[in-house]
């Protein structure tokens, strides 16, 4: 279990427990195991705004019956990853692939073959794994890239399975075109070591837009079944994403997007309506928002292939989207929401850290959200770094020594307080 926490305007995160559960890993035993994680920890059932898990049916119905449904999002690199599997799962791209893996197969196993392709390139083909679908995308690349070399070795060599055709090979093409921005997204996804949950609507909608842009530069009837598969998968998952309320706070929150990416008015409204309602409630001081200064902002233009419909979109953005009575809206909120945006490379945490005394109450609401992961992978990244503790000179540690050291493990430097020279 990992927590997440803004801290000097940094997201901030600590392993406080990797416990091994010896009983059945049913719903009512890992709720309590929860319970007890808090517990020892001291940390109030309020301090917990959500929590993040895998799609784990087990995992979800512990949370929602632990903490309620409204405080549990289902991590958004497990969804990604489903919808690019079922944007492969039918029969044209699994004839494709099959065909493409019987190449692969022959070239690992034919040394002559392999001997060949070794004397024209340094580059070898990769053989597609059925539990992982980007192995199928780097399958596909690779004979694609290689494929001028491939169909001359395979022409060579008696009895070798048939090269693919003009027409399979563009198909191929578009299959690896149309996967490219789900691979670069999840490669994204999982490089980053934070990943905001403010991040997911723009995300599906820049995804979105780009699926759009590829169906309409598409010649085979099967890629474009292909890209319509994507929009109902995407729709089908992601469809209802702007009516979580954690989702759609967080993102009017970040200072990169606010209200850009809501397709949906009244979702956007009614998250905008949220933040004001508890602006009210956290308003025992009466502070003046009267005097706030004006805060220039310069988003410089740097391209990215994922974010460029995120761009645009910003460069021709008017005050067009619908909102709540402004008037019912207390100042500090108004005037964030009429600020320019900031680039989408800044740290959404500073900017709200250095605005703090600009508006005090948003700011608190502000740092809670955005202290919100979108993606379980800090979670499972403790497997990684419990197999790099318990080697096999330390194979007598106990489960609690264990537990200790990735504590220890996830403190930063400045947690330890020490003076580095």
């Amino acid at each position: 279990m990992t927590v997440h926490y803004e801290f000097e305007g940094e997201l901030q995160s600590t392993t406080i427990a990797v416990t091994e559960l010896t009983e059945r890993h049913t719903s009512e035993v890992i709720g309590r195991w929860m319970r007890t994680i808090l517990q020892d920890w001291h940390i109030d059932d309020e301090k917990i705004v959500v929590v993040v898990t895998d799609n784990r049916s087990n995992i979800k119905k512990a949370v929602r019956g632990t903490f309620g449904s409204a405080r549990h999002i289902a991590c958004f690199a497990h969804s990604i990853n489903l919808v690019a599997e079922d944007r492969t799962n039918f029969q044209d791209a699994i004839s494709l692939c099959a065909k493409i893996k019987r190449i692969v197969t022959y070239f690992k196993q034919s040394t002559i073959a392999a001997d060949a392709l070794r004397r024209v390139s340094h580059l070898k083909l990769i053989q597609s794994i059925d539990t992982r679908w980007n192995s199928t995308f780097q399958m596909l690349l690779r004979l694609i890239l290689l494929s001028k070399e491939v169909g001359s070795i395979l022409l060579s060599i008696p009895e070798s399975p048939e090269m693919l055709t003009a027409s399979e090979l563009q198909l191929a093409n578009e299959i690896v075109e149309e996967l490219r921005p789900l691979e670069k997204l999840i490669r994204k996804l999982s490089g980053e070591r934070f990943v905001a949950a403010s991040k997911v609507i723009p995300l599906i909608n820049c995804l979105k837009n780009k699926n759009q842009e590829l169906r309409n530069s598409l010649k085979t009837q099967t890629a474009l079944s292909l890209v319509d598969r994507l929009q109902n998968s995407i729709s089908m998952r992601f469809g209802q994403i702007e009516h979580n309320y954690i989702m759609a706070v967080s993102t009017i929150l970040d200072p990169r997007f606010k209200k850009l990416h809501f397709n949906q008015p009244l979702t956007c409204s009614n998250a905008i309506g949220r933040i004001a309602r508890w602006i009210r409630e956290l308003d025992h001081t009466n502070v003046s928002n009267d005097a706030v200064a004006e805060i220039n902002m310069e988003i410089p233009d740097k391209p990215d292939e994922l974010w460029s419909f995120h761009d645009n979109l910003l460069k021709v953005n008017t005050v067009n989207a619908a909102q709540r009575n402004e008037d019912e809206m207390p100042t500090d909120l108004k005037h964030y929401l009429h600020q320019p945006m900031i680039d989408r490379r800044d740290n959404p945490m500073r900017y709200w850290s250095n605005l703090a005394s600009v508006y005090p109450l948003l700011s608190v609401i502000a740092k809670n959200y955005l202290a919100i992961v979108g993606t379980s992978v800090p979670s499972e990244r403790l497997f990684s770094r419990a197999g790099n503790i318990l080697t096999d000179s330390r194979n007598r540690l106990s489960p609690e020594h264990l537990q200790q050291l990735l504590f220890l493990n996830s403190l930063s430097i400045k947690d330890w307080q020490l003076k580095i020279k």
